[in-house]
């Protein structure tokens, strides 16, 4: 069993080892670099409810595989990262549900807006009682040729970085 006077001599030792300078800790080992494996790259998927063609009303839940469920209101967006391949992409506004399957590549920023749509019949009943079926439209969006520039720079950038 250890007495109270080991202990003590114990911690008298580490105390006067850590209070020299350049003496390491009886135990301490030298550091060595650990060796880092490079991530891989993941690819972002952006939700947003910004098209101009959107009535505004209802909120949009959006789940991307078994991830959890985001809730979309107008306006909004939310973004995620994801492992490259194929992911499926569920939405709904509660009255039409829509499912989407896409691959992403390692690097690739995807972009889906959702848009809740009313046709003539619909605009009249959301605008005389203020509901109205409203379709569900997904549409994927790639990003623009500036866009694509500046990814492709950020690539680069991380490349040469040591």
């Amino acid at each position: 069993m250890y007495s109270n006077i080991n202990i003590h001599q114990s911690m008298r030792h580490w105390a006067l080892a850590i209070e020299q300078p350049g003496n390491r800790a009886p135990m301490e080992q030298p550091t060595r670099p650990i060796p880092t494996v490079p991530a891989p790259a993941r690819a972002r998927v952006t939700f947003s409810r910004t098209d101009p063609t959107d009535v505004g009303q209802r909120q949009i839940y959006v789940r991307l595989d078994d991830a959890p469920a985001h809730t979309l209101l107008a306006g909004g967006s939310c973004a995620e990262d994801v492992e490259p391949g194929v992911h499926r992409l569920r939405a709904n506004n509660t009255l039409f549900w829509k499912r989407v399957m896409f691959a992403v590549a390692p690097g690739e920023q995807v972009e889906f807006v959702l848009i809740n749509r009313a046709g003539a019949v619909a605009m009249g009943l959301l605008a005389l009682l203020g509901v109205a079926p409203l379709s569900l439209v997904i549409e994927r969006r790639t990003p623009s040729a500036a866009q694509t520039r500046l990814l492709a720079a950020e690539k680069r950038d991380e490349a040469t970085r040591p």
